[in-house]
């Protein structure tokens, strides 16, 4: 490089530090006329960095090909961007964009064009139109399309916008998210989910929709949590409408206040005012705990259990109950067991 451009870096990097100190500098008023004879500043291939508080690590670094400061020196203009954002001293965010603001003085970072991010939590990457990243509170918003993918598309996840906390490794999207994994066959979505990276959870709420084609269920629900590592879906009711879960083959439907889905063992677990609807025989359940067993096609259910079709006029109740849908075999069991065919009952 040659001396006159290491000169330029010396001088942007003193600038820089200066004004993005803690402590702001008083600024005097400058009269317009010499302000008007105050010319831009242009550098070439530059890097821009900030110390955190502490002054024992970096805040952020932007390694740029221009950058261009305006008049008062309070926002600097750059181009073809590549920058690291740290926390207490370590990485939280890579980055790359065309172009982007330093707003000096609003203490704001702003990236537009089609910027490109990757958390190193998971190896994460990240897509959006634009990123604003304010370092003193580490948050970052985007707007979008925003699109979040893990490695072999383990996790593909997109939205609208996003909000996020980068020393927690958290992020918000909304706008018709959705969440989906060919590693694991499933796909959710809902108006708002929030990604808590090192856990792998992503917890949709405002009314969430979990489908798979390959286990032919459907789930829906005011709010549910994907537990990606442990295949895990866990739903709750709220006072607006309870889990409703559709299976296929046979057709079994559910409603329930609490539902917990495991991908890898293919069970369905419920608790709360629980309905189950068979369409082969045609049959319903009512109880206080049920677990449907997709490969077998079998239902337990415990505690107040009703079981009845209307067809054959058929009601049996009892503590226990034991179901093979698709079939014609319900045991009920545990204690007192009544059942009632044709108006007529016995125990």
């Amino acid at each position: 490089m040659r001396a006159g451009a290491r000169l330029q870096t010396l001088i942007c990097a003193g600038l820089l530090l200066n004004a993005c100190s803690s402590v702001p500098t008083p600024v005097a008023e400058v009269p317009a006329a010499a302000e008007d004879r105050q010319s831009a500043l242009v550098l070439e291939n530059i890097v821009l960095t900030e110390a955190n508080r502490q002054g024992n690590g970096p805040l952020w670094e932007l390694k740029a090909r221009k950058a261009e400061y305006n008049r008062d020196r309070s926002v600097a203009t750059v181009a073809e961007i590549e920058g690291v954002f740290y926390h207490n001293g370590r990485p939280v965010l890579t980055v790359q964009a065309p172009k982007g603001e330093v707003r000096i003085v609003a203490r704001e970072i702003v990236l537009s064009g089609k910027v490109e991010a990757l958390s190193p939590v998971r190896q994460t990457r990240f897509t959006a139109s634009s990123v604003r990243w304010l370092p003193e509170r580490n948050r970052l918003s985007a707007e979008g399309p925003v699109r979040l993918t893990q490695p072999g598309e383990e996790m593909v996840v997109q939205g609208r916008a996003l909000s996020g906390d980068l020393a927690a490794q958290v992020f918000t999207l909304t706008g018709a998210v959705r969440a989906t994994s060919p590693v694991h066959k499933l796909q959710l979505d809902a108006p708002r989910v929030r990604w808590q990276l090192q856990e792998n959870l992503l917890a949709g709420d405002q009314g969430v929709t979990a489908h798979s084609d390959a286990y032919s269920v459907t789930l829906k629900a005011p709010q549910a949590t994907w537990n990606v590592p442990e295949q895990l879906v866990r739903a709750r009711a709220d006072t607006s409408a309870p889990v409703v879960v559709n299976t296929g083959d046979p057709q079994v439907d559910f409603q329930a206040q609490r539902m917990l889905w495991s991908l890898s063992r293919q069970v369905l677990e419920g608790e709360g005012k629980i309905v189950a609807r068979a369409t082969r025989p045609e049959s319903s359940f009512e109880a206080d705990r049920m677990t449907y067993t997709m490969t077998s096609r079998r239902l337990n259910a415990s505690g107040q259990v009703r079981y009845w079709q209307a067809r054959q006029n058929l009601r049996v109740e009892g503590p226990v109950a034991v179901a093979e849908l698709g079939g014609t075999t319900v045991r009920i069991s545990g204690g007192r067991v009544v059942s009632r065919l044709g108006g007529a009952g016995r125990q």
